[in-house]
């Protein structure tokens, strides 16, 4: 799951528990904790996956050895004779440890089993056998790379040889493993690491079947780690780097460094030469055309031969070009793309949406004007994942050194969330596009119009995520073809002219973030426990719907010393501190007031942190704009908003001109992308006061924990601290602590684990606010690329649509209302049954019950059947008997369309026994959607609809009218009440 400042995993947090707990014991002390205590010492393990070729074509490796008198054997004879542990040990036949022992003499010229002149002695006698003497392991670059540094103490030639065919040779990989002796298990067991073997040891020296790849590798040690209680960790990876010195002593200290496999994002290049291999297989691969004499092509087209990349992005838009000028949306087809899924098998891999064209466009550039051409973001990781990894070939499968994180069989169930605040848009068309709803920030007025753009992209891959309205999906971030062609040609090249994939992505993430107004800070990480590349973004994020899959608790670490009789402390050492730099300048001296949403910069996260302080002289701050003091936060977005991007004095408007008119111009691109940043900087800033996403600034406060060794922890996740040292401006309730590094040092005495982290403001956030409807769709004026228009949706004689937001309900998924709301569901049904046409009386009965369940009235569940007083459809009765159990009623929509209706059934956050009334106001008057109505009740997970009312299921949909033509409806909301003491009053309570 790519989301910032998740838990640790529950097995994580169980052993810093368990660890906490026996530290904490005082008198009476077991045995197994004073065991614990005295005799944990770390184990350290180094092994190599180098097989030596006895073929005639390459004797070099086993001859240069031979020839210096060790007797050394094919394939992976070496490798296991050669483990360097506790010194160097061999494996015997049975896979157990042979450990070296004793010294060699004329019966014992077994030189790889001795202590003392292990390799031989014919060099310098009888030196000690080789052995590691530190590890290092760290992750950098935000995570995206990791390295470990072994270093190794040779003591003769001949050792040397060995350490250098088996350890030092770039390219191949090998496989460093630590852990503790002893160990605390999870159900506070002393246990002791008995076990010779690992399950990654064992597949590395018997890969399984036709099954050989690294990603089990991975898999297996998180496997172990989580099985050890996080008292193991690994590291696999290929051999990056190594260096030896020669000793005054006549010993060798050897370095060797291993990169874990995602560092190859940059070493691999995405732009190399194409290929003279024939046409590719992508839909619509056409051969690339020579640009008209005399113009100035655009990369897009300039580079079309130049490298692979640049050709399937060229022979895709081609077909495109020459097919329509409208908007359509096409599927991509990768025909031999490597399924993680089976085993990396070949397949054919077609993602549906996966790339939009837009017709009727103009730039500045008469070789771009239309159509432009998009791909969504998941699919061009698909696309590189296929045609730019290199890949171990086995047969049918291709095996690469990493994967992307990404469901590419259902991207639009992906899971790389990114924040998104309602009503994000696109401010640069020949970047990015994504699809967007409405601005919610409380007390302003702004209305987005909608627009054909925004249709499309709404058809298109997922990108506004369904169950949780702050965040997007960044896989259905639509990314303009020809933009990603610029990058190719303009990012920054290394001194032999390549471009590595890691500049290649940070650069064009670097403009989609620009185009969407810079409320994300999206950076890759390697996942060690997956061999995956992750896109996590550091704008922390708003969970309404958390996924099953994450942990719920946040571990705890205790600073220091002895909780008597309950808790210690496995942290070695702190360090803590608080330092500012020139960056939070502006942010520091605006945020020192509580109205700290400015336009000059975006400080609300000092502002939370100030709250409560002022300066007695220079007391308030804030931009010029706006002119007078008592502006309030939200009239200064409207005001900004309405004569910036809207400009309602203008036709059309700046927001029309681009996504109404299509004018991709310079000229006005550069003026909206800054405008649009101004105001999602505002708007996030009020977002953030109204207690509806967290701060997205990091305060300047750095802690650093320095505990014994520790594996499962992640870069990125979220734990607590006690409040023993903190200052109380940092106490555990006023900051979240996310991790932002960890590093690892193991030596003969010690396994410790260091963890550097960031601190952000905690936030205490209010229900979510919903954005009400888009506006009308505005037509297309001519002369400015033509055609197209109309309102959406609409009513036959034009009579006016109003709607206001839904009212919030109060606590929607609280388990109180959930088993309030199952006792009724159960009850009324097991009674009474289903009933077709019965929905008022049902829909009220149900709420009757739950409001009964509420108030503890269980035992006479359900109780006598009442009369709810009339149809759906504008029953004053029914209508008043919900309000008097505690209901509340709001007439959200008139005349709206029936597509609207279907939008709030689906997008609004419903509660526990809400009820929701519809019906038509055109059509026949005699059908029953416009005579009788509908009423229904919110169940949730009760049943597959979520919806109840007379039958059970609700006829099996969440709108029953669905087959009806009529497109003017009233809607009505009633908010059930969420505890005992707002239930009302009225028959049966």
């Amino acid at each position: 799951m790519n989301i910032l400042g998740l838990p640790f995993d529950t097995w994580v947090t169980k052993q810093i528990k368990q660890r906490q707990t026996i530290l904490g014991q005082g008198v009476n002390t077991p045995s197994s904790a004073l065991q614990y205590y005295n005799t944990k010492t770390p184990w350290i393990r180094l092994s190599s996956s180098v097989n030596l070729d006895n073929s005639t074509e390459n004797k070099s490796a086993l001859q240069k050895l031979k020839k210096l008198g060790l007797s050394v054997g094919p394939d992976s004879d070496l490798a296991k004779k050669f483990i360097l542990q506790g010194g160097a040990l061999s494996l015997n036949s049975e896979n157990g440890p042979s450990f070296s022992k004793g010294i060699i003499d004329s019966k014992n010229n077994n030189i790889y089993n001795v202590a003392y002149g292990w390799g031989g002695i014919d060099e310098r006698g009888y030196v000690p056998m080789p052995g590691i003497t530190d590890a290092q392991v760290t992750y950098f670059n935000n995570g995206a790379l990791s390295k470990a540094v072994i270093n190794i103490r040779c003591f003769s030639k001949k050792q040397m040889a060995l350490v250098d065919a088996l350890y030092m040779h770039p390219g191949y990989t090998l496989l460093l493993e630590f852990g503790w002796s002893n160990y605390i298990d999870n159900s506070g067991n002393l246990t002791q690491y008995d076990n010779f073997s690992t399950p990654a040891f064992n597949y590395l020296f018997n890969p399984e079947g036709t099954e050989r790849n690294h990603f089990i590798v991975f898999n297996k040690i998180q496997e172990e780690r989580e099985n050890k209680s996080g008292n193991y960790d690994a590291v696999y990876g290929k051999i990056s780097k190594f260096g030896w010195q020669f000793q005054p002593d006549g010993s060798y200290t050897c370095m060797v460094q291993i990169s874990g496999l995602g560092d190859m994002m940059e070493s691999l290049k995405v732009n190399i030469a194409l290929p003279d291999i024939g046409q590719t297989q992508d839909s619509g691969d056409t051969p690339p055309e020579t640009p008209p004499s005399g113009s100035e092509p655009i990369p897009l087209v300039a580079n079309a031969k130049k490298t692979v990349l640049n050709k399937s992005l060229f022979n895709l838009y081609s077909g495109i070009k020459n097919s329509t000028e409208e908007d359509k949306t096409y599927n991509l087809s990768l025909y031999s793309f490597p399924d993680p899924k089976n085993n990396w098998n070949k397949k054919k891999l077609t993602i549906n949406k996966g790339i939009i064209s837009l017709g009727k466009t103009i730039t500045d550039s008469e070789e771009n004007q239309s159509p432009q051409t998009y791909m969504a973001f998941g699919a061009l990781m698909a696309l590189i994942q296929c045609r730019l990894l290199v890949y171990d070939k086995q047969g049918d499968r291709s095996i690469p050194p990493f994967r992307f994180d990404f469901d590419f069989d259902n991207l639009d169930n992906d899971n790389n969330y990114i924040l998104r605040p309602p009503g994000l848009y696109s401010s640069n068309p020949l970047v990015c596009l994504v699809a967007y709803d409405n601005i919610n920030t409380k007390g302003t007025n702004i209305t987005l119009p909608n627009s054909d753009i925004n249709t499309i992209l709404s058809s298109g891959i997922k990108y506004i995520d369904g169950d949780n309205l702050y965040l997007g999906k960044l896989a259905g971030i639509y990314v303009n073809f020809n933009y990603i062609a610029t990058v190719l040609e303009q990012a920054e090249k290394d001194e032999e002219g390549g471009i590595s994939l890691l500049t290649f992505l940070n650069t064009l993430l670097s403009g989609i973030q620009e185009a969407l107004g810079n409320v994300n800070l999206i950076t890759l990480k390697v996942d060690t426990d997956k061999g995956v590349i992750r896109f996590i973004d550091n704008a922390p994020q708003r969970f309404e719907k958390i996924p099953l899959q994450v942990p719920s608790e946040y571990a705890r670490f205790n600073s220091f010393g002895v909780k008597p009789g309950t808790e210690g402390s496995f942290v070695r050492s702190i360090n803590l501190n608080s330092e500012l730099d020139s960056k939070f300048a502006s942010q520091i001296v605006i945020g020192s007031q509580i109205a700290s949403n400015q336009l000059s910069a975006n400080a609300t996260s000092f502002g939370e942190y100030n709250k409560g302080l002022t300066d007695r002289v220079f007391t308030k701050k804030e931009s010029f704009y706006p002119t007078t003091e008592d502006t309030p936060e939200e009239k200064t977005i409207d005001v900004f908003f309405n004569e910036n991007i809207i400009n309602s004095t203008e036709t059309p408007t700046l927001f029309d001109t681009i996504y109404t008119e299509r004018q991709f111009t310079s000229e006005t691109l550069s003026s909206f992308t800054s405008l649009t940043q101004d105001l999602f900087s505002l708007i996030s800033g009020k977002l953030v006061t109204d207690k509806q996403i967290p701060a997205s600034s990091f305060l300047p406060f750095n802690l650093s924990l320095e505990m014994d060794g520790l594996s499962g922890m992640k870069l990125f996740e979220k734990f607590v601290m006690d409040d023993n040292i903190l200052p109380p401006t940092y106490e555990s309730d006023s900051v979240d602590l996310l991790i932002k590094g960890i590093d690892h040092t193991i030596t003969p005495t010690a396994w410790l684990t260091k963890v550097e982290t960031q601190a952000a403001p905690k936030t205490n956030l209010d229900s979510v606010s919903r954005p009400p409807q888009l506006g009308s769709k505005n037509t297309r004026q001519g002369g400015s690329g033509g055609g197209g228009g109309g309102n959406e949706g609409g009513n036959s004689n034009n009579t006016p649509t109003n709607e206001i937001p839904v009212p919030e309900g109060l606590d929607p998924a609280s388990e109180v209302r959930f088993n309030a709301m199952q006792k009724s569901y159960l009850g009324v049904f097991n009674k009474y049954g289903s009933v077709s046409g019965m929905c008022a009386q049902w829909s009220y009965n149900l709420a009757l019950n739950y409001c009964r369940a509420l108030k503890g009235l269980d035992g006479t569940i359900p109780g006598t059947k009442l009369a709810a007083g009339g149809n759906a459809n504008q029953n004053t009765q029914f209508w008043a008997n919900l309000v008097k159990m505690g209901y509340t009623q709001t007439k959200v929509g008139n005349n709206i369309s029936k597509a609207r209706v279907r939008e709030l059934l689906s997008q609004t956050t419903w509660g526990y026994g809400d009820i929701v009334v519809y019906y038509a106001n055109d059509g026949n008057a005699s059908d029953s959607h416009r005579k009788y109505g509908h009423a229904q009740v919110y169940v949730g997970s009760l049943n597959t609809p979520k919806w109840s009312t007379s039958t059970q299921n609700n006829y099996g949909a969440s709108f029953v009218y669905g087959s009806r033509s009529s497109n003017k409806w009233d809607f009505y909301v009633f908010r059930a009440p969420a505890t005992a003491s707002s239930v009302g009053t009225g028959p049966g309570l």
